[in-house]
């Protein structure tokens, strides 16, 4: 690092001076990135290194943000050895604008590597730390097992670029391919990673790519796009992996899918299929893992709702609703109401479908639709079970 950063460093009071120069010493004589020492050793946080490199540079920090998703066509031709050495990335393209994110934006031979490797390109700089940086290049190289989202994304795209250019149009690639499987996989196990409560598969008809979007804590974003070639594959896919009929796409299906993460982690996720326009068909997968218990004092209630949600849960007669859309909180709610009021002098009982959260002292129930055993059956069965507390969700 430059003296003048340091010096920005120190008059930010992120280090002493004294301390500062320690550091650069230590740094040299271990062979250490000072930013190593900086963040591990003296406990600089980040965002405020960050902060202090942004304003140094005069242009934006960008921390690392596990939802970015590297274009794969901007890496092609870069050799990823040379990106870590040098600690640069391309992040996204606008147009004929590139945004890159680069440890030390003032490094001319760089900045002069980088409009090679793309020319015509107005290039904007963005600084970001070297472990950062370090870390997408770690997620763009697929450390994950079968390979990371970008890996197949890439790999997709150069297959669509061969169906089109040998055949003219281009042909139903079959959803066992063995990129499909593992493009399947990792959406999944990427939107567990991301805390994601729902994923979106939504294909469009004209040759336009198909559009994967997560939602998380309710907002929706758009997470990458397949090739229009690939959208019929995907959704057959994981309509085989809820054990759905592949071959019915006039009307709404509903399935479940079991998705081992691990030898010792399994998600349920709870899968719908809906016909849309142009004979296409969206997925939309709900991920069922495993949940903490939230009690209510947890709920970013107002002292005045917790008090009078409690006072409502502990009357021995009436109706509670929890209403909301989609992620919005229902399960979570409802369950912690029952955390209040689970005590060995009241019997519990509860409908679901599915069990998203287990709470010992309540007796759930999954129901089964299929067989005939719903919500209402559920109920008239609990009515000859003596209940105190009935929940249904």
């Amino acid at each position: 690092m430059e003296r003048s950063l340091l010096d920005c460093i120190a008059y930010r009071g992120l280090m002493s001076q004294a301390d500062l120069d320690v550091a650069i010493e230590e740094s040299l004589s271990r062979e250490v990135d000072l930013e190593t020492i900086l963040l591990e050793k003296y406990r600089v946080p980040r965002a405020a290194l960050g902060s202090a490199l942004s304003e140094f540079y005069q242009c934006p920090y960008v921390p690392y943000d596990e939802r970015t998703v590297i274009d794969p066509d901007l890496l092609k031709n870069l050799s990823f050895d040379y990106l870590r050495r040098n600690s640069w990335l391309p992040l996204k393209r606008q147009g004929t604008v590139l945004d890159v994110v680069i440890n030390d934006p003032h490094d001319l031979e760089k900045g002069l590597d980088i409009r090679r490797a793309f020319p015509g390109m107005t290039v904007r700089f963005a600084v970001g730390l070297r472990r950062d940086i370090e870390q997408y290049l770690l997620v763009v190289t697929g450390q994950a097992s079968g390979g990371s989202i970008t890996e197949i994304l890439g790999e997709l795209v150069d297959e669509a670029g061969i169906e089109r250019s040998t055949e003219g149009e281009p042909g139903e690639i079959d959803e066992n391919d063995s990129a499909i499987v593992r493009l399947a996989n990792q959406i999944i196990a990427e939107g567990y990673r991301l805390g994601v409560s729902d994923v979106h598969i939504e294909p469009y008809s004209d040759r336009k790519e198909t559009a994967v979007r997560f939602r998380v804590d309710g907002t929706c974003f758009t997470y990458m796009r397949i090739p229009a070639v690939y959208r019929r594959a995907i959704v057959s896919r994981l309509k085989i992996m809820a054990n759905l009929d592949i071959a019915e796409r006039r009307k709404p299906q509903d399935g479940k899918i079991r998705y081992k993460l691990a030898k010792d982690r399994e998600i349920e996720l709870r899968v719908a299929t809906l016909p849309t326009a142009g004979n296409n068909e969206d997925v939309v997968l709900r991920l069922l893992t495993a949940k903490e218990i939230m009690p209510l004092e947890a709920m970013d209630f107002s002292p005045e709702t917790l008090q009078t949600v409690k006072e409502l849960s502990e009357r021995p007669y009436g109706i509670f609703l929890c209403v909301g859309p989609t992620g919005s909180g229902k399960t979570t709610t409802l369950h912690a109401v029952m955390r209040h009021i689970n005590t060995d002098e009241r019997k519990i009982w509860t409908a679901e479908d599915p069990i998203e959260i287990t709470q010992e002292g309540l007796r759930q129930v999954q129901v089964h639709p299929k067989i005939g055993f719903t919500f209402a059956s559920a109920m008239r069965a609990f009515l000859r079970a003596d209940p105190d507390v009935i929940m249904i969700g």
